[in-house]
């Protein structure tokens, strides 16, 4: 009789072997990181040349050039909405702060060689083939999600990476404080950035899977509306969810605010907010006055995340109206 499982010794971490109700992610592929996901669909779909907005990370361009796969940029209108593309030709589209699911439905129905790349939009099931990086959601070190909605994702001949070494800005930000944890979250940025294509690790996988996905989404959703209800007069760009939205923040925009300081002034309150994505503006094909340039100097993501009350909410608004 063989017998594989360990009994008896040190206990591991708790929560692991519960029951789950839903795999809300049943029929994805489970990648190590986000941009290993976008790799793998460009292998399995065999593609040669593709459209991708100016507005985006660098993991994008690295990965095309990585695997020598030729593109083209295109501009997005104040809306986020693709200028110019060509509906045949493949074409990566990313459903901005996890609020464009309209434009994802519209580009759905124009064009079938669409990959919806979801790094900032973990809940969205607008697409026919997706890609996630849930750690923008979660508190994992790694990971990233495939969808395919006409073939199963094949993930035969991977080896599965490992994590366990991943978790020490997690495990800093709880035992410490987020300040004493913050150089190793960078670490393991560029840690993270560099790794082959593998299968999602064991532990990356439960924590996703064991995560409150219900209380999180009902949570980002209220925590977004709440601030849109009391800054949206002031916000340059407008919004209403669509009913597949899952915030990944607010991305509240003021021409003529000076956001540096605001950033500054905010971060001396221990509130910190990211920037998306300061590569864009080092691109000689755009110009200052683009959409691209003013969002990424200008828009300021506000938190919404599970993390936070309507009373931490009340503060941000607080802080904010501060500036204007």
């Amino acid at each position: 009789m063989s017998w594989n499982k360990a009994i008896g010794g040190y206990l591991g971490l708790e929560g692991f072997d519960r029951r789950v109700d839903e795999n809300l992610f049943h029929g994805y592929g489970y990648i190590n990181t986000g941009r290993n996901a976008f790799e793998l669909l460009l292998s399995r779909l065999n593609i040669k040349s593709i459209q991708i907005p100016y507005y985006t990370c660098d993991a994008l361009v690295e990965t095309l050039q990585k695997n020598e796969v030729e593109f083209q940029f295109y501009s997005l209108n104040e809306d986020f909405f693709p200028v110019g593309i060509n509906p045949n030709d493949w074409t990566v589209y990313v459903n901005y702060f996890g609020v464009n699911g309209r434009n994802v439905e519209k580009l759905q129905s124009i064009s079938q060689k669409l990959l919806i790349d979801n790094s900032q939009a973990l809940y969205s099931r607008i697409g026919d083939i997706r890609f996630y990086s849930p750690r923008k959601f979660l508190g994992v070190p790694d990971g990233g999600l495939v969808f395919h909605n006409h073939e199963d994702v094949d993930l035969s001949g991977l080896e599965k990476d490992q994590s366990y070494n991943r978790f020490n800005h997690l495990l800093k930000r709880v035992d410490l404080s987020a300040e004493e944890g913050y150089s190793s979250f960078m670490e393991n940025e560029k840690l993270i950035s560099s790794l082959p294509l593998r299968r999602m690790s064991g532990i990356t996988e439960k924590l996703i899977q064991h995560a409150d996905h219900s209380e999180i989404i009902q949570k980002r959703k209220t925590n977004f509306n709440f601030l849109n209800k009391n800054l949206g007069a002031f916000n340059d760009l407008q919004f209403k969810l669509h009913d597949d939205d899952v915030p990944l923040s607010y991305p509240f925009l003021r021409r003529g605010l000076r956001t540096d300081a605001v950033r500054k002034q905010l971060a001396e309150r221990r509130v910190y907010l990211p920037t998306y994505w300061p590569e864009v503006l080092s691109n000689r094909e755009l110009v200052s006055e683009s959409n691209e340039h003013i969002w990424t100097r200008g828009i300021l993501p506000i938190p919404i995340d599970q993390r936070y009350s309507k009373t931490d909410m009340t503060y941000l608004v607080r802080l904010l109206k501060d500036f204007l």
